[in-house]
């Protein structure tokens, strides 16, 4: 109870549910994110207008729903803010973070898979020599995950042969997804690089 971590609030060293703070900070510059200070409290915001990366997903799926007019097609939008732009943030926010999330777990899919194959690196799948664009990104999610072996596609079991069914609502398209989804998907739009490191 007396001691400095409690006193002083500083953080445990082996708490393994902490984030290391350079992953913290590449998963908020991933997202378009940044964190501030409001006196003692940390915010998280958008960044700033002169530092954003277009390439970041906060800032791709604003571009998204401009171009395609998809902003038009959400219920409800006074829920996602007073304006225009509040709304295609918040909007883009809640996309990329479902997207993130996903990849998150995927991420330990992986390393799970490649633990218990001992390292066999057919069970690796989230590279970038496998999911180039987020076309790819979007068959793994809701072709691959979604779907039993027996359901997907040729082209489906031919690039991802070794990922399994996860019967999990993370990987059915959300209400939101509906909302602002296109019939075709957009070919070529490359991930960032970054996005795979680590």
């Amino acid at each position: 109870m007396f001691s400095p971590e409690h006193l002083l609030k500083l953080p445990f060293q082996n708490d393994n549910n902490t984030l290391n703070k350079g992953f913290f900070d590449e998963l908020l510059h991933i997202i378009g994110l940044q964190e501030t200070r409001d006196g003692s409290k940390k915010l998280i915001t958008r960044t700033k207008v002169g530092k954003r990366d277009p390439g970041s997903l906060v800032e791709n799926a604003i571009s998204q729903l401009q171009s395609l007019d998809r902003l038009s097609s959400v219920k409800g939008l006074a829920d996602y803010g007073t304006n225009e732009e509040e709304q295609l943030f918040n909007v883009a926010l809640e996309l990329s973070l479902t997207w993130i999330n996903r990849v998150l777990f995927l991420k330990l899919l992986e390393a799970q898979l490649l633990k218990y194959a001992r390292g066999n690196r057919k069970f690796s799948f989230l590279n970038f020599e496998t999911v180039r664009t987020y076309g790819e990104l979007n068959v793994l999610f809701f072709q691959v995950l979604a779907e039993p072996e027996v359901s997907r596609s040729q082209h489906a079991k031919e690039k991802f042969p070794n990922v399994p069914y996860l019967n999990s609502s993370l990987f059915e398209i959300t209400d939101l997804e509906k909302k602002v989804r296109q019939q075709a998907q957009v070919p070529g739009l490359r991930l960032q690089h970054s996005l795979w490191v680590g």
